[in-house]
């Protein structure tokens, strides 16, 4: 009898064990996708954007005055059929394959993001603009991103002018100057991770850009907005290239104030 018992002592051991063990490498992956993904978020924010480029214009290392325009202006295309302000950001992140070539295609400012040679392009995959938490795979489709810019609070946030308080870092018509950021750099949210209704960082409009609703309690998590990728926050890129990771239990108010350009709100983050 007594050695049943051992037994059973030993195997409820080595399930303790084991569940300790699993545990902390399931906390050992979720801390290193995290880090990656805040990671990607620095390049595109602390790097690309500052030094962003049209495709047919040379790179050049120096800082812009100005965060990139949510799309490529084209007057006789609306938003969603535009090219997006990921394009501007591939001469400073090196994909010159897609920049204008004698030797092939490359992608065409002048057309939509769905018209050849573009769209055989959006298939490319760009690892920087996916987060590793949950890499989604297309197939033979347009590639898409899991981080999105933010326009600011309503639905016409994007077409904001630039002295509307309501606006954030992203519209679609022209660029946000730096100087016009009233809160600091460091206190405007520009780019924000997601996993909600992706689409293809070719793509401008709602693929690559988002507003924040006014009316909504609850902006992170699984089924919300933001994040999704893991239960208790997201990856947040500030205007100044820092990344910070902002809890799902993040004020509502103060979440609202951080995604414009003149909130005149004070951190709260994990």
């Amino acid at each position: 009898m007594s050695r049943w018992v051992g037994a059973l002592v030993a195997l409820l051991i080595g399930v303790v064990v084991i569940g300790v063990v699993l545990t902390m490498i399931l906390k050992a992956r979720q801390t290193s996708e995290r880090v990656s993904s805040q990671n990607h978020l620095r390049e595109i924010v602390a790097f690309a954007i500052w030094h962003h480029a049209m495709p047919n214009q040379p790179f050049e290392a120096m800082r812009k005055e100005r965060f990139p325009a949510a799309t490529i202006m084209n007057r006789d295309l609306k938003p969603d059929e535009r090219l997006s302000w990921f394009v501007t950001l591939l001469p400073a992140l090196d994909h010159k394959k897609l920049a204008p070539s004698s030797i092939g295609p490359a992608i065409d400012v002048t057309k939509a993001w769905d018209v050849e040679p573009n769209r055989a392009l959006g298939h490319q995959r760009i690892n920087v603009f996916l987060s590793p938490y949950d890499v989604p795979s297309k197939g033979n489709e347009p590639q898409v991103t899991q981080y999105v810019g933010i326009a600011g609070l309503g639905d016409d946030a994007a077409t904001l002018p630039i002295e509307s308080p309501k606006g954030g870092m992203f519209r679609y018509d022209f660029g946000v100057p730096i100087d016009a950021v009233k809160d600091g750099l460091s206190h405007t949210i520009a780019v924000a991770e997601t996993n909600d209704a992706l689409g293809p960082w070719i793509r401008g409009g709602h693929s690559t850009v988002r507003d924040v609703d006014p009316m909504r309690s609850v902006y992170i998590g699984v089924g919300e907005p933001f994040g999704g990728l893991e239960s208790s926050g997201a990856n947040f890129a500030f205007a100044d290239g820092s990344v910070r990771f902002i809890s799902s239990k993040v004020s509502p108010m103060l979440f609202r104030a951080q995604v414009t350009i003149d909130g005149s709100e004070v951190d709260q983050l994990e």
